[in-house]
């Protein structure tokens, strides 16, 4: 086994002790704040090129935390299935070993 599998193990093993409702949250998190603050900056970017100017009102607010939602929610997907990926390698790494 490589080191670098060794140091798989003992991470994911942390990340288990911890809890998948920890590891679901704080990825959704993670993601949904990311992701909701390049989307408006991403835009603004592009509105350099044109000549509109972006309007920071209650539409650009009601956007902003729909965005929160969707992308927390997208989140939420990515961090189960990286949970079940990880349970996936994690039991074949430890597979391996045992042989």
């Amino acid at each position: 086994m490589t080191e670098k599998e060794e140091k798989y193990i003992k991470a994911w093993e942390k990340t288990v002790a911890k809890g998948k409702k920890f590891h679901l949250i704080r990825t959704a998190l993670i993601f949904g704040i990311v992701a909701s603050i390049l989307t408006p900056f991403m835009e603004y970017l592009l509105t350099l090129f044109d000549d509109e100017t972006m309007v920071f009102d209650k539409d650009f607010l009601i956007r902003m935390g729909f965005k929160f939602i969707l992308f927390n929610l997208l989140g939420l997907y990515l961090g189960n299935s990286s949970w079940k990926n990880g349970n996936k390698k994690y039991k074949q790494l430890i597979s391996n070993k045992n042989e």
